[in-house]
C-alpha cells in the first residue's frame, strides 16, 4: 500500500470559511492551522494547503500580478534544484525566475560582468535565459567560459549529463527533468550544454574525455551556427578521439593555463 502524501495548494479568499467548508462538508481535518494565512488539511493521503491572501502564496509576482482563487497554484523548489532544468533542459522559464529575483537588469549585468573578468572580450549578454539575438559570443571567449567551469565549477558540467533528476516542490509535488543535451550526456563526454535560437541557430558547448595511456584529458567541443549540432558534435569527437591515438592534444581544456580571474565590482 502507498502511504506517500500527495500536497496540493489552493488559492482561497478566507482560510477560516475554506477549512470549514472541507472539514464540514467532504471529511477532511484540519492539521495545521495558521489562519487568516493558511491551514492545512488532510483527507487519507491527499493534503490540501489552503493559502490565503497573507501567506506566501498570495504574494505578488515578479509582473505585478496577484494569485487569486481559480487556476492558481504557486510552487516554492530550492534554488540548487532549479540548475537542473535550467542546464539539463535550457528552461527559459527558471532562467528569467532566477534573474527576477535579483532584479533582470541587475543579473545581466552581473552576469557581463562576470565575462569580463573571465577575459570574455567578445562577449555580450542581452538578457538571463540566452534568446535574445543581440547575446554574442566567439569560439574563443566560449573556450575560456568552458575552461573555467572545468576547473572552477565542474559540478555544473555533472548536471548537464545528468540523465534524469526528480525535483520536489514545498507541497510535497515531484517533479522528472529528462536530459535533453544530445549527445553531450553520453559517453564519453563529460558534459555540455545545447542551445538554439533562430539567429544563432544550433549551438553546443560539450566536454569530451579522451584516454592516452594512464591520462585522461578533456577536450572543448564548440559548435556555433549548425543545421544539426548533435551531428557537428560527434563528428568532432569522432575525429578527435581518431587524433588522440596519435599524439598529444592542444585543446585540452585541464591542460590550458587558465587565465587569471578577475573580480570586477559594479
Amino acid at each position: 500500500m502507498n502511504n506517500e502524501i500527495t500536497s496540493v495548494r489552493y488559492i482561497v479568499d478566507d482560510v477560516d470559511v475554506s477549512t470549514a467548508f472541507y472539514t464540514d462538508h467532504f471529511g477532511f481535518r484540519l492539521g495545521t492551522n495558521a489562519a487568516p494565512a493558511f491551514a492545512e488539511v488532510l483527507r487519507g493521503s491527499l493534503r490540501l494547503l489552503l493559502s490565503g491572501p497573507l501567506s506566501s502564496g498570495g504574494r505578488a509576482l515578479p509582473d505585478g500580478r496577484v494569485p487569486a482563487p481559480g487556476g492558481w497554484n504557486r510552487l516554492h523548489f530550492v534554488v540548487g534544484d532549479l540548475l537542473y532544468p535550467l542546464l539539463m533542459q535550457s528552461s527559459n522559464h527558471v532562467a528569467d525566475a532566477l534573474a527576477e529575483y535579483y532584479g533582470p537588469e541587475n543579473f545581466v549585468r552581473w552576469m557581463n560582468t562576470e565575462a569580463q573578468a573571465l577575459g570574455m572580450n567578445d562577449t555580450v549578454y542581452a538578457d538571463p535565459s540566452g534568446i535574445s539575438p543581440e547575446n554574442v559570443s566567439t569560439t574563443e571567449d566560449l573556450f575560456r567560459l568552458a575552461a573555467y567551469i572545468a576547473h572552477k565549477k565542474s559540478f555544473i558540467f555533472g548536471i548537464t549529463k545528468t540523465p534524469d533528476r526528480a525535483i520536489v516542490a514545498s507541497d510535497g509535488s515531484r517533479y522528472t527533468v529528462i536530459n535533453v543535451n544530445e549527445p553531450a550526456n553520453q559517453e564519453p563526454f563529460a558534459g555540455g550544454k545545447i542551445g538554439h535560437t533562430d539567429e544563432a541557430r544550433d549551438t553546443m558547448v560539450s566536454l569530451l574525455s579522451i584516454q592516452q595511456g594512464d591520462a585522461q584529458r578533456r577536450v572543448a567541443l564548440i559548435v556555433l551556427g549548425s543545421d544539426d549540432q548533435a551531428r557537428a558534435t560527434k563528428a568532432l569527437a569522432k575525429w578527435m578521439l581518431a587524433r588522440a591515438k596519435e599524439g598529444p592534444q592542444t585543446a585540452c581544456v585541464l591542460c590550458t593555463s587558465l587565465p587569471e580571474y578577475r573580480r570586477i565590482s559594479f
